[in-house]
């Protein structure tokens, strides 16, 4: 296995956002508060090339692997948790992704699953082509088969059909199609899902969705079911919209169908407002009283940002309707770094005597990153591996590696201005693990260099306490 890490200099914030650099995700640690917050897990993150994690709600699409750890505080002891691979082809597009458990009884990893992509190279991009799902047999020890789904695309390269199939050994089932209709501006204005009837070997109508626009803002969506015993379409819901005139929906309105007198009823509504910037300050969401025929308040959402539109902090309210007043019950506030990359992410609750507070019910999460720079291949890089965990680290951080060709190293760890602060002379070995001693660092963010007669391998860790 071979690995080609790039060695990386910290630069200055003020240079952060120069063209040839960027900012990737190397870990994030969680915090669970009983009295104080105390570390629960952290993952660390992997990377060749300029690939980085950027969207945190798609942390392994874009990394080549991550590894979780778990602290015990009873035992004050980190046990493995999950590692995930993934590969990738020339274009940065996924090909696979396989996901192993860690087995406390047997202290092994497990196989948990694994998912194939491929890709269709069309007229304006690559678009997934096919997805397969595979679960691993413990009794039979083996990946086996368990769900794919199939992509069709028009002339227009949209979506036309997606099929979706179980593997039922030794054949691929279908299990559901969804059928798409596009507008001349390429909206969806009509998809139908089917289910498979094995008994007829055909597809059956099951629901479908109808989409009208203006322009390319959605105005309504009705939902249809399909009435197998008298071969007809049974209404079920409805959803109008309203913008301003900055596209901003202002209003979602959802419909129940009556079926006692064939129309649409009033159910849910949400209300929306923005600042002149188009960042949405609030989302109150109200019910529909059939006795007082007036909308009434369940629900609110506010959301405050910073210059450059993240959202800093973010309240849940509930309506309290004997006193017709707002009760705060949930809040959430962020910090971002120079990248508007989350760095913190906190939540506590409202006590009833008038003020914020953490209880047992409250959690952290804090992202660490690193600057790197785009489009410049990795240094000369020794023939192995490097794995630093826990990170961030606080008292120790267990160094652990692996070398193809074995050789004598030097093994030094440096701080964001290069200064070495630990220095290690190692004799030539596979595998190589040792435990450094943090508690003398200061918080910060810190590099393992090592370099042997064939390259180098570098990789940053964070001290915090």
């Amino acid at each position: 296995m071979k690995s080609r890490i790039i060695l990386l200099l910290l630069l200055l914030p003020a240079l952060a956002q120069a063209q040839n650099k960027s900012s990737r995700l190397i870990a994030w640690s969680w915090y669970n508060y009983s009295a104080t917050f105390n570390i629960t897990d952290s993952t660390t993150y992997y990377y060749t090339g300029d690939r980085g994690v950027k969207n945190l709600n798609n942390t392994s699409n874009y990394c080549d692997s991550f590894y979780r750890i778990s602290y015990n505080s009873s035992t004050s002891v980190w046990t493995n948790n999950r590692k995930d691979y993934s590969t990738f082809d020339s274009h940065d597009n996924q090909l696979s992704h396989v996901y192993y458990s860690w087995d406390v009884p047997s202290t092994a990893w497990k196989g948990g699953t694994t998912d194939y992509y491929t890709y269709y190279n069309g007229p304006t991009a690559d678009h997934q082509s096919s997805y397969t799902h595979q679960v691993w047999n413990v009794a039979q020890a083996k990946w086996l088969n368990s769900s794919r789904v199939l992509y069709f695309y028009n002339g227009d390269d949209l979506v036309d059909t997606t099929v979706s199939q179980t593997w039922t050994n030794p054949n691929w089932v279908n299990s559901i199609m969804k059928v798409y209709t596009y507008d001349a501006l390429g909206n969806t204005i009509l998809e139908y899902m089917y289910s498979w009837d094995a008994a007829t070997s055909s597809w059956a109508y099951s629901r479908r969705d109808i989409y009208t626009y203006n322009g390319k803002l959605l105005a309504t969506w009705i939902e249809d079911d399909y009435v197998k015993a008298t071969s007809s379409w049974s209404s079920w819901m409805k959803q109008t919209y309203t913008y301003d005139a900055s596209n901003n929906r202002l209003t979602s309105l959802q419909y129940s169908w009556d079926a006692g007198t064939s129309s649409w009823k009033n159910f849910v509504k949400w209300v929306r407002t923005y600042n002149s910037t188009n960042d949405m300050l609030s989302e109150i969401y109200q019910k529909w009283d059939v006795p007082g025929s007036s909308w009434t308040n369940d629900s609110r959402k506010e959301y405050t940002y910073d210059n450059n539109h993240n959202n800093l902090v973010y309240t849940e309210s509930t309506w309290v309707s004997a006193s017709s007043t707002w009760k705060y019950t949930n809040r959430e506030t962020k910090t971002y770094n120079n990248y508007n990359q989350i760095v913190s992410y906190i939540t506590d609750k409202w006590n009833a005597g008038g003020f914020w507070e953490y209880n047992n019910a409250c959690f952290k999460y804090l992202y660490y990153y690193e600057e790197y720079l785009l489009g410049v291949n990795a240094l000369q890089t020794l023939e192995g591996y490097m794995k630093l965990y826990p990170n961030p680290a606080a008292n120790d951080l267990q160094v652990n590696m692996h070398f193809e060709n074995p050789q004598p190293f030097v093994l030094q760890i440096t701080d964001a201005f290069g200064r070495v602060v630990k220095r290690y002379s190692e004799q030539a070995v596979k595998d190589y693990s040792r435990t450094i001693v943090t508690s003398d660092l200061q918080n910060g963010t810190y590099y393992v260099q090592v370099a042997g007669a064939n390259g180098k391998l570098s990789q940053q860790f964070i001290v915090t306490r």
